[in-house]
């Protein structure tokens, strides 16, 4: 992980890296764990990958955040959200960047 800045209070703006997984699973979406912030994830910033597809943010608990992957040929429609990866999707070649401010 990355602090890219640190902030009065004992706040901190990071980034965190993680490969994708062998095999996505819409049950269970990967995470990515913020080892620099002691104490939790205040706010995510951002979350993007290095393969084209749209991130969305699922949810965050203590310095763990949970995210989802969307099919970037899959265009939205009518203000519809891009269709999550399919299960068993192979994203073990991709990495997935987040960043988020916390302590």
């Amino acid at each position: 992980m990355t602090v890219i800045g640190e902030m009065p209070g004992g706040f901190k703006l990071v980034t965190e890296t993680v490969a994708g997984p062998g095999s996505y699973a819409t049950g269970n979406p990967p995470t990515i764990t913020f080892l620099d912030l002691s104490q939790s994830i205040e706010a995510v910033i951002a979350v993007f990958g290095d393969d084209g597809r749209h991130m969305q943010f699922d949810s965050f608990t203590g310095r763990v955040l949970t995210f989802r992957v969307r099919a970037e040929d899959a265009a939205p429609t009518n203000s519809q959200e891009f269709r999550e990866v399919t299960d068993a999707t192979d994203l073990s070649g991709n990495n997935y960047r987040a960043v988020a401010f916390g302590r």
